[in-house]
Formats: structure tokens, sequence, C-alpha cells
């Protein structure tokens, strides 16, 4: 698969994702837990396939609708 495929795929599907669920929850007033978010795709895109961060910053801004967390929680774990 090409790069740039996985990357618009996990877009489209986090467009899904926070259409569907993500927002309807925080407009409800509940909080929402996530394992992977629209860092997830910097980092695995971007830093992992060399996709420009720039372009999948301004795909994730699309994708998310704007919805950014609140904060991010970085786990570093021995395999």
């Amino acid at each position: 698969m090409l790069d740039r495929t996985e990357a618009l795929l996990m877009c489209a599907s986090r467009a899904q994702l926070t259409k569907n669920i993500i927002i309807p929850e925080l407009e409800s007033g509940k909080w929402v837990i996530a394992d992977r978010y629209s860092d997830s795709t910097l980092a695995y895109q971007g830093g992992g396939r060399g996709i420009d961060l720039d372009w999948l910053i301004k795909l994730n801004e699309f994708a998310t609708f704007g919805t950014v967390p609140d904060i991010t929680f970085y786990i570093d774990i021995d395999a």
C-alpha cells in the first residue's frame, strides 16, 4: 500500500469515528478516551513513513472537524 493511501485511509476512518461517536459524546457532556487519535497519524505516517507533517496536520484538522484532544499521554514500554 502506498504511504499516502495509508494516511488517507487512517484519516477517513478517523473522520467517521469523530463525526459519529466522538463529537456527539462530547456534545452530551461526556469524556472521550481513545487509544489513538490524530497524534498517531503524525507518528506513524509522518515519522514512520516520512510523509510531510504540515500536510498531515491539515489532513487531520479536516478529518477531525477541528476536534483536538485536551491532553495526550505518550506511553513508552518495553516489548
